[in-house]
């Protein structure tokens, strides 16, 4: 990626509030170019009130108190880490990987975690300040986790896994919002080609059936993302998503969030 992409990206993703892993290093770079046109993206979080927010607020969010947030940032942050994990096993429960004939591998597993934070993150686009403290902290979480799934396939495989390819990983998470966002904020067409340039890597043999399947599928989780309200987003964070077929959540799928919530309540507990 030349420096001018790296710009770029690098500027899309501030502009958006996502934090960047080893953005110095990763960009190399002194200057900027300032002509690069501001766009609307669909995960892009409007907050009027960012103008408005005062000093002494800002201070006593960075000191764990409301200011001028709706939540607590413990709140929010624990919410964010809750949404994480919805997002991990919603390719899990959903068995995506049966419907779309894909490798049950660490790439697919990131790639349809990054497609379930997408989802996340244009539902918090609406939320404000607050979603930004939540969307950051899903977004830390996937990187650390994936900085330790790649330790332990290490050890397994005997390889050592460079910080290179751990930001490579990163890169592809951010090309793929981009590419979401552009998919989703155009025709089915749009979206068709997004997912296959992120999802399925430009698989020249690729199913058109399997393109149609996820672009249902992604038209219909973010329909049914905007009909949740704002306190279970925030707050709660165990957010279940639709099955590949049909629009009824089974009983399955709140049972594995509900493990979920009593593993990590035991944890904290001890």
């Amino acid at each position: 990626m030349n420096k001018t992409c790296k710009i770029v990206l690098y500027r899309v993703m501030k502009l958006r509030g996502i934090r960047l892993y080893s953005s110095r290093s990763w960009l190399n770079i002194t200057g900027g170019n300032s002509n690069i046109l501001k766009r609307s993206f669909a995960t892009h979080v409007q907050d009027p009130s960012d103008t408005e927010t005062g000093f002494v607020d800002k201070i006593k969010e960075r000191l764990g108190m409301k200011g001028s947030l709706r939540y607590y940032p413990s709140t929010l942050q624990h919410s964010g880490f809750r949404l994480y994990l919805s997002a991990v096993e919603a390719s899990r429960y959903n068995r995506i990987y049966d419907y779309i004939d894909l490798p049950d591998t660490m790439a697919t597993w990131h790639k349809l975690t990054s497609l379930h934070i997408w989802l996340l993150m244009v539902r918090l686009s609406t939320e404000g300040r607050d979603a930004r403290l939540v969307r950051n902290e899903t977004t830390e979480n996937f990187i650390t986790d994936m900085k330790a799934k790649s330790k332990v396939i290490g050890r397994e495989l005997k390889i050592m896994v460079k910080g290179d390819e751990l930001e490579m990983l990163h890169q592809m998470f951010l090309a793929a919002l981009m590419n979401y966002d552009e998919g989703l904020l155009g025709t089915d067409r749009h979206l068709a080609g997004a997912l296959w340039r992120s999802l399925f890597n430009h698989k020249p043999d690729i199913d058109p059936s399997h393109l149609e399947i996820m672009v249902a599928y992604i038209r219909k989780q973010v329909a049914y993302l905007q009909k949740i309200d704002s306190k279970s987003i925030l707050t709660n964070g165990l957010i279940p998503f639709l099955p590949v077929e049909g629009d009824t959540i089974p009983k399955s799928t709140y049972e594995a969030l509900e493990k979920i919530r009593l593993s990590k309540l035991q944890i904290q507990k001890s």
